[in-house]
C-alpha cells in the first residue's frame, strides 16, 4: 500500500512510467499549476485543456450576478443556457495547451466539467440544480481530429 500511495501520489517520469506500465492511462487534471514545459516532459498520456472550476474564478463577478438574481427570483436566461453566462476561454489553459501542441508532444487533451454537483445546489426553473451531471455534460463532447495512413486504415500512427 505505501508503495501504491508513494507511486500515485507523485509526479515524477518514474512513478508516471509506473503506472503506465501497470495500465493506467495518466492524465494530469487541473493544470492551472503546471507549466507547459513539465506536460512536454513528463510521459504523460495527456492533460485537460480546460475545467468549469478554474473558469469560475475568472468570472466571478457574473457567478454572483446569477445568485443574487436567482435568489431575488428575476427572469434568468433558459434553465441549460446559464452556463454560458459563467463560461469563457482561460488564457491560462489555452496558452499551456498551445504550447504543447506547438512543442509537438502528442497528448490527449479533456475538458473538466467539474461535475460533483457541490458547487450550485439552487435548483432553476426546470427544477434541477446550476450544476447538475446532465446540464454540465450538455456542453462538453468528444471529437477526435485523425487522418487515415495511406491504406485508408484509422489505427494509431507513429
Amino acid at each position: 500500500v505505501a508503495e501504491r500511495q508513494a507511486i500515485y501520489g507523485s509526479a515524477t517520469p518514474d512513478s508516471i512510467n509506473a503506472l503506465r506500465d501497470a495500465g493506467a492511462v495518466t492524465l494530469v487534471a487541473h493544470t492551472e499549476d503546471w507549466t507547459a514545459q513539465e506536460l512536454i516532459e513528463l510521459p504523460l498520456h495527456g492533460f485537460e485543456m480546460y475545467n468549469v472550476h478554474a473558469n469560475l474564478f475568472l468570472n466571478i463577478v457574473p457567478v454572483g450576478q446569477l445568485l443574487l438574481d436567482l435568489s431575488q427570483g428575476k427572469p434568468l436566461p433558459h434553465p441549460d443556457l446559464v452556463l454560458l453566462l459563467l463560461m469563457s476561454e482561460d488564457p491560462a489553459y489555452l496558452n499551456t495547451w498551445a504550447e504543447v501542441l506547438a512543442s509537438g508532444a502528442q497528448r490527449v487533451t479533456t475538458m473538466g466539467t467539474d461535475c460533483h454537483r457541490n458547487t450550485f445546489p439552487q435548483p432553476l426553473s426546470d427544477g434541477d440544480r446550476i450544476d447538475s451531471y446532465e446540464r454540465l455534460m450538455k456542453w462538453f463532447g468528444n471529437h477526435l481530429l485523425v487522418e487515415p495512413d495511406g491504406q485508408g486504415n484509422w489505427a494509431r500512427r507513429s
